[in-house]
């Protein structure tokens, strides 16, 4: 898949890069959201939208916190958790946490089609 260019968001005095990984979705079942229902998750008519987009968010931008330098002792662990986001994204900022998280799965969602649409079909042979 070519190179995605996420978004980012400034939270206090640090930039961070708001990715949807494979990492980003694995974090995701751990909190409990599948990643393939993150429209219901954070629909205005569930009750919990406003927790799941903070989970959400959590997941995005813990790559941001996470020491890959060393393959051996890589760990999904150690970043700031939804709780922690609650309490610092400040309330004018949330809107900007929805458009960044969509436009990260967004990102993703584009790239795959592109990448699927560039594998023409396969002509199917029958044997004899």
């Amino acid at each position: 898949m070519n190179e995605v260019e996420f978004p980012t968001i400034t939270v206090g005095d640090r930039a961070l890069v708001v990715r949807f990984s494979i990492a980003t979705q694995v974090l995701l079942n751990r909190y409990g959201l599948d990643p393939r229902k993150l429209t219901e998750a954070l629909s205005p008519a569930n009750p919990k939208a406003t927790e799941n987009m903070m989970i959400f968010f959590s997941c995005c931008v813990a790559e941001n916190y996470i020491d890959t330098s060393n393959p051996d002792k890589c760990e999904l662990a150690g970043f700031p958790s939804p709780a922690y986001w609650t309490m610092n994204i400040h309330p004018l900022q949330y809107d900007e946490v929805v458009r960044v998280v969509g436009d990260a799965a967004g990102k993703v969602t584009e790239a795959r089609r592109a990448m699927l649409a560039a594998v023409p079909p396969q002509p199917i042979s029958i044997a004899s």
